[in-house]
């Protein structure tokens, strides 16, 4: 499975999306190692969060049975894909 989290620069969690990856047309398992895939995945961001407010997204991958993430080369389990700020 994949995720998508919003945080702020504490950390705290102000969004997330988690889905299983692929489609019925494309499932995950027919992908082939080094291929790209694009996928897109929503989010929506706690109306609690003020504005000005830094907001890091985060993605990742997930065994859906054991809920262990799944680590990078590096020893992360998440890549920043963005940092925005929230509009005042």
């Amino acid at each position: 499975k994949v995720f998508v989290h919003a945080v702020d620069d504490t950390g705290t969690l102000l969004g997330q999306h988690d889905a299983v990856l692929g489609t019925d047309e494309r499932p995950s398992n027919t992908w082939a190692v080094g291929e790209t895939v694009r996928e897109r995945h929503g989010l929506f961001i706690s109306p609690t969060a003020r504005g000005g407010t830094k907001v890091h997204l985060l993605v990742g991958l997930y065994d859906g049975e054991s809920a262990q993430r799944v680590k990078l080369a590096n020893g992360q389990d998440t890549i920043v894909l963005a940092t925005v700020e929230l509009h005042p």
